[in-house]
């Protein structure tokens, strides 16, 4: 069809639509690459929003090359997307659209293979000008109305189903901003009936319970009124604690029923609501009631006294709340990547709800901040913020002079002597409460207390009270700018945090502080929306509409898992012997019986599964083990850390080079890959940012939660990790076999090596584990599945042992149906704790020293103290470098999935299917070992055939593409 053919009636240029929806494609990558390089934070939002609908129409692609009118909405998509080109060759108007659209994604695809930054950046000034602010915001408008235009155009079945595909990028609804006026309402009601006549006196207190109040997340029942605001509070007179739940009545007109006469009269009577004139009263009667919360409600400002129920926090009266301060000075042991996020949302939203009422004191902060205990011990994720019940003063709300209701004409002004005011004085923030909020969230990023950061990057000789507002603002300004190089300019904890220290952000035209209604619909786009987008982008099955009652359901005190229900009343203590543990051999007496451990000695052991995955007893010669560090000390040296990075950095630059970015594979398939160990941290950064690669998960474990793979030892972690970099678009399934350094029988693990091979169809299977013999129970089990692996053409590789020369390679990495790794040093000297190569087979060898790895937060050594550790980059980054013949199966397993990608994309159907051959592949691997000239007797070093892949000319990927590819056609014949 030519370029001038009626379409659909009308005489408009045809356009190809796959042309259309790759150039959309090739946009969002420049976008996301554009994004990353940005540090104004307009134009990163910009980049964002660009990626985000492209995106989105890309997804309507199947409707559109189906539909009516499809012409139509495709040629003004083209046009629109060539008014930003700016090349004098995509400019010429006698080239088609969809040529013009053509040449700009190969454009981008010559310079994507360019590994700098800059030239990248350079060469896009050139294809692309989207003008000023305006000109962009323009750009982004008409795209938004393209994409609704298109949407609105489905049916209802294909609305359906993109809502579900598109959901993360959906917003969640907008909160009722009600809740501030609720909030104020209750805490005066509270006040006019504080006073007692009780005999001793006491002090009326209440905490008051944080969270976002969206209506989904509302304590309520389903009969109570929908406008209404629910407040969950914990009330004490100095003596009890006593649970509460406060209505905000906000309807003010009289509703009749009009319903049948009959089912009126045989609804149940409910009592009448009691005015409450002294809150001691009801609370006193309540200590009869111990299981019972108060209903109160809080309606023409006066509080009542409704029908009291029975109370489900489930709380631990007997025991002391812990402050969101005891919790930030046990830092890593208690946060999580997951909490932390959470945690800074719940505390963004609680400026934004209590803004301007007394339930944000002056000097508020996270020793304010209160979780409670349960029966359980649990901490739930449920924040309480503690407050005296007080009058703070004439015209004073939230420690400041309420400028609309004339509270200053209370203030003589004779009072004061200009002569006498301190110009540091009036270095303020309009809203003390918002820089409160960036100190609290700097706090919970580097689970750190604001003094201890104040110490390191601020004045070392400051008071620990700095509550004046002025010290307050300009300790947050220091700190911010000495530590924000910390937080990724991309986070939305950085860009929160800028946002609140900004005092123009929150000041009118004349310099004034906004007014209520501007100032809360400006801290929810500017600080909560942010936040929470992040979280629910990072943690797409986390309900941001639901996100108070989710938060409930973790477990503060115990790095994130669910709250735990009571227990049943215990059995008779289990005594475990030391060689039930499995303790390393050296911790064990050399002489008798082994000591017997109570279950309050201070060790940590979980219960034995009673199936066959049961762990069997092993002595000190055939116990498996995970083979990670040997001598931590002798490898994880700078020198060492700094050379394997720049070794990865080569390795990468070769993939960039040779696999597509982002390569989808809608027509390959991707490169599947299992591995064995202890689990997953699914909530580690460095883990979530690539959760889409993570396909499956199996724990061999617990038969009962097939799903959960928590990783309790770290191991697994770190492997997945490794492996992700060095095979990013391969898809990953994890199958945890380990609780500890001790895996179970080989039964299990040949258990799950069936259910790689046989369910989750993979091609590769990475074990980094083994026994020093075959002679283990129910080995024989494990060396029938290998075999069946090896039929199927599984790849098996396995990590050789970290034995040095006491040993040979250990089981399965010595079956001649799997690949053993070694490992070296970059430069290809054998570590010295790799086994001694085998005489007359191929020893195949990589990186296993100083490897750099993902660490379960939870795990990590270096929580922050009083004087935190000179590098803040490492707590944040949540890695460690770690070396053994565990780390270097994982990056050859890596490099093989490179191959098979390579092989997919670049070489014949049939070469790619024969290099899923056991013998193929170690050819491959053996002639990645070969540099330069001479042939294989110059390949081999220490004993070992070094696999090594960089864009040195030497080696086989920095020679010409046709010489690759004929030389791997060669190996696969």
């Amino acid at each position: 069809m030519g370029p001038s053919t009626e379409v659909d009636g009308s005489n408009r240029e045809w356009v190809d639509p796959q042309v259309v929806f790759s150039s959309l494609g090739t946009l969002q990558e420049m976008a996301k690459f554009q994004r990353t390089q940005q540090h104004d934070v307009e134009l990163k939002i910009f980049y964002a929003d660009l990626t985000a609908y492209c995106a989105m129409i890309r997804a309507h692609s199947s409707y559109i090359c189906s539909g009516p009118g499809r012409n139509d909405v495709v040629s003004r998509i083209a046009r629109h997307l060539e008014s930003v080109l700016t090349c004098s060759t995509l400019l010429d108007t006698e080239t088609p659209a969809g040529h013009r659209l053509r040449d700009l994604t190969s454009s981008w695809e010559e310079v994507g293979t360019s590994s700098a930054p800059d030239a990248k950046l350079a060469f896009l000034g050139t294809l692309l000008n989207f003008g000023d602010a305006g000109q962009r915001d323009g750009f982004i408008a008409t795209l938004s109305a393209l994409e609704d235009e298109i949407r609105s155009s489905y049916t209802e079945e294909a609305s359906a189903r993109l809502a579900n595909d598109l959901a993360p990028m959906r917003k969640a609804r907008e909160p009722s901003y009600a809740v501030c006026e609720a909030a104020q309402s209750i805490f005066d009601a509270l006040l006019a009936c504080k006073e007692c006549v009780c005999n001793p006196s006491h002090e009326l207190c209440a905490r008051l319970g944080l969270g976002t109040y969206r209506p989904s997340s509302s304590d309520k029942s389903d009969d109570e009124p929908d406008n209404d605001v629910y407040f969950r509070m914990l009330l004490s007179n100095g003596q009890d604690l006593q649970p509460a739940r406060i209505r905000s009545v906000r309807a003010t007109t009289v509703q009749w029923s009009l319903g049948d006469e009959a089912s009126q009269k045989s609804r149940k009577p409910q009592p009448r609501p009691m005015k409450v004139k002294r809150l001691c009263e009801p609370m006193t009667k309540m200590r009869t009631m111990a299981a019972y919360r108060l209903e109160l409600k809080v309606a023409r400002n006066q509080l009542f006294k409704l029908q009291s129920v029975r109370d489900d926090l489930d709380l631990d009266k007997t025991k002391d709340p812990v402050s969101l301060r005891q919790l930030l000075g046990e830092g890593s042991r208690t946060f999580t990547e997951r909490t932390r996020r959470i945690l800074a949302v719940i505390l963004s939203y609680t400026v934004l709800h209590l803004q301007d009422t007394n339930w944000l004191p002056p000097a508020w902060g996270s020793s304010n901040i209160f979780f409670f205990r349960t029966a359980t011990s649990a901490i739930p994720l449920r924040p309480f913020i503690h407050i005296p019940i007080a009058d703070p003063g004439p015209g004073l709300v939230n420690g400041n002079h309420d400028h609309d209701d004339g509270g200053s004409d209370d203030l003589d002004p004779d009072d004061f002597d200009p002569d006498d005011l301190d110009p540091d004085d009036f270095v303020q923030h309009q809203c003390p409460n918002l820089v409160t909020l960036a100190i609290m969230l700097m706090e919970v990023y580097f689970m750190t207390p604001f003094e201890f950061l104040v110490k390191r990057f601020g004045d070392d000789h400051a008071d620990t009270d700095r509550s004046s507002g002025a010290l307050r603002y300009i300790d947050a300004l220091v700190v911010f700018q000495a530590c924000k190089r910390e937080i990724p300019e991309n986070s939305q904890f950085h860009y929160a945090i800028d946002r609140c220290l900004d005092p123009t952000v929150w000041e009118n035209e004349d310099g004034m502080k906004l007014d209520h209604d501007t100032l809360s619909s400006k801290i929810y786009s500017q600080v909560v929306l942010p936040l929470e987008t992040e979280l629910s982008q990072a943690y797409s099955s986390i309900p941001i509409d639901d996100l108070d009652r989710f938060a409930q359901s973790i477990d503060f005190s115990n790095w994130d898992q669910a709250v735990a229900k009571a227990p049943a009343p215990p059995n008779p203590p289990t005594m475990l012997t030391l060689d039930q543990l499995h303790l390393p051999f050296s911790t064990r007496t050399s002489r008798g019986p082994s000591p017997v451990l109570e279950p309050s000695s201070p060790f940590t052991y979980l219960p034995i599964p009673s199936s066959s995955n049961i762990v069997q007893p092993y002595d000190e010669y055939s116990a498996p083990r995970l083979f990670d560090d040997e001598v931590p000390s002798a490898y994880q040296t700078p020198q060492s850390q700094t050379s394997y990075r720049k070794w990865k950095a080569q390795y990468q630059a070769v993939y960039e080079k040779f696999i597509p970015f982002e390569n989808d594979f809608t027509a390959l398939p991707p490169v599947k890959v299992a591995i064995l160990d202890s689990g997953l941290d699914l909530n580690h950064p460095d883990i979530a940012d690539r959760h889409k690669g993570i396909r499956s998960k199996y724990n061999l474990l617990d038969e009962g939660r097939p799903k959960a793979v928590h990783d309790r030892i770290g191991h697994g972690t770190f492997v997945t990790s490794v492996l992700l970099d060095y095979a990013p678009d391969s898809h990953v399934h994890v199958a945890k076999i380990a609780d500890s350094n001790t895996p179970p029988s080989p039964s299990a693990i040949a258990k799950a090596i069936l259910h790689a091979v046989d369910v989750w169809k993979v091609d590769i299977i990475t074990m980094s584990f083994g026994f020093p013999t075959s002679s283990a129970p129910s080995y024989k089990e494990l060396e029938a599945s290998l075999k069946h692996a090896y039929s199927r053409d599984v790849l098996l590789f396995a990590a050789a042992s970290n034995n040095g020369g006491r040993l040979g390679r250990s089981f399965p990495a010595r079956e001649p149906t799997v690949i053993a790794v070694h490992s070296t040093d970059t430069s290809g000297n054998r570590s010295s704790f790799s086994p001694t190569p085998v005489a007359e087979d191929i020893n195949l060898a990589t990186v296993g020293e100083s490897v750099r790895g993902a660490w379960p937060v939870h795990l990590l050594d270096h929580a922050p103290s009083p004087s935190p550790p000179p590098a803040f980059s490492y707590d944040s980054s949540w890695t460690l470098h770690k070396s053994g013949t565990s780390f270097a199966t994982p990056i050859l397993a890596g490099i093989a999935a490179f191959l098979l990608t390579y092989a997919r994309i670049h070489l014949t159907t049939e070469q790619a299917t024969a290099l899923r051959s056991h013998r193929r592949m170690q050819a491959v691997l053996r002639r990645l070992a070969e540099k330069g000239p001479g042939g294989y007797r110059h390949e081999k070093r220490d004993g070992y055939y070094f696999v090594d892949i960089s864009l040195y000319e030497d080696s086989l990927f920095g020679k010409d593409k046709a010489f690759i590819d004929a030389t791997l056609g060669d190996l696969l014949k």
